[in-house]
């Protein structure tokens, strides 16, 4: 175990880099909700206000509606990235140490990596993008191609690894 990361391939170590920069991120994000939070809530509120006639018809129930529910989906890119994040640092971590090397083993890291990555960013792009189209929903809707992809590469990485793991512990290898 001395020398576990120059026994591993590249794209393990990039699912490793990538699911350390997805905890990264969620860490960020909370930083700048608990520490800027006013900036941040300021910034979403001059986005709504800027389209308050036009996309709200001065509904300011609902712009404000809409920056709340804003504010949430920031608070989800926070909890995926942490959460999918560190998932996936385990899940790398337990086939590095219980599967064998090859190629369903690089696609799983890249993918858990990625896809914690993608879809935390996901939460946070909507979350920003709300207010200036007055819904929570046409925001995750123009964001389908990121949250889509990055959320299948997460559940094909996971099913990777499931079967990577029960293969190395569970099924006899013929001698």
């Amino acid at each position: 175990m001395k020398d576990l990361i120059g026994k591993t391939t590249l794209p393990v170590r990039i699912g490793i880099l990538l699911a350390v920069m997805s905890i990264m991120f969620g860490f960020s994000v909370g930083i700048v909700f608990g520490g800027f939070d006013t900036i941040l809530r300021n910034v979403l509120k001059a986005k709504a206000e800027a389209v308050l006639v036009t996309v709200y018809n001065n509904d300011i129930d609902k712009m404000r509606s809409i920056l709340n529910m804003s504010g949430g989906l920031i608070k989800m890119a926070h909890i995926h990235a942490n959460g999918l994040g560190i998932s996936s640092l385990a899940l790398i971590f337990m086939m590095i140490l219980f599967c064998p090397d090859g190629k369903a083993k690089d696609s799983a890291a890249v993918c858990l990596g990625l896809g914690a990555l993608g879809y935390s960013t996901f939460w946070l792009f909507a979350g920003l993008k709300a207010p200036g189209l007055g819904s929570t929903q046409l925001a995750h809707d123009s964001l389908h191609l990121l949250a889509i992809p990055a959320a299948a590469m997460s559940v094909a990485g996971l099913l990777l690894t499931f079967g990577l793991f029960v293969r190395a512990a569970f099924i006899k290898k013929k001698e």
